[in-house]
């Protein structure tokens, strides 16, 4: 994988949170897929596809597939929430979610930076 890989794991990554953000604003519809299944999301495809693979012997790899379940169990909480109309309990929940979306960005980087050594 290239640096450019990496760059779009995170693209990947942001637009998928941005896509949480505009469904709990009412301004996209995502798949249940996307949103229940850590494997099913663009980022998800690309770490079990090839990403754990190529990287296996970089320890962060197993921090960023642990926080990006984590990351997809706390979507699913807020997704629960908002369609059970608890909007403001979403937005606590998001607000905690980007937290762990950006810890998700900083391992990336950290991988990032070990494979191009």
């Amino acid at each position: 994988m290239t640096n450019l890989d990496f760059v779009s794991a995170k693209l990947m990554h942001s637009n998928w949170m941005l896509g949480l953000r505009a469904f709990l604003n009412g301004h996209q519809q995502l798949s249940e897929n996307e949103i229940m299944s850590e494997r099913d999301c663009e980022l998800g495809k690309w770490l079990y596809s090839k990403g754990i693979a190529q990287y296996e012997n970089i320890p962060e790899m197993r921090i960023l597939e642990r926080v990006h379940t984590e990351l997809h169990a706390m979507s699913k909480e807020i997704v629960n929430l908002h369609i059970h109309g608890d909007s403001a309990g979403a937005q606590e929940w998001m607000t905690r979610l980007e937290a762990i979306s950006q810890k998700l960005l900083d391992t990336l980087t950290d991988i990032e930076k070990k494979a191009t050594q």
